[in-house]
């Protein structure tokens, strides 16, 4: 339950951070001026960061599954599959 709460916090913070990158920074910026500036300015990289994130835990997974003896495509489906349940 907990790791479905904090999949969709950071589904959410992407979506904050590109349709809103520029209003997101103005309320870091509150807490850390310096923060909220970068956050203004690399809004969308950062978004695009926490992409590539889900891929390199997928691809991690699939190759440890692998590993396992399983096939390359029934890793990648089972990695998938346990990375949507984080």
């Amino acid at each position: 339950m907990l790791k479905q709460h904090i999949l969709s916090s950071i589904k959410a913070l992407k979506v904050a951070l590109r349709a809103g990158g520029a209003a997101l920074g103005e309320v870091v910026s509150w807490f850390s001026p310096r923060t909220g500036i970068w956050i203004r300015y690399n809004s969308i990289k950062l978004a695009d960061f926490l992409d590539t994130t889900v891929t390199w835990t997928e691809n991690a997974l699939a190759s440890g599954i692998q590993k396992l003896g399983a096939p390359p495509d029934v890793a990648k489906e089972i990695a998938k599959f346990l990375v949507s349940l984080l």
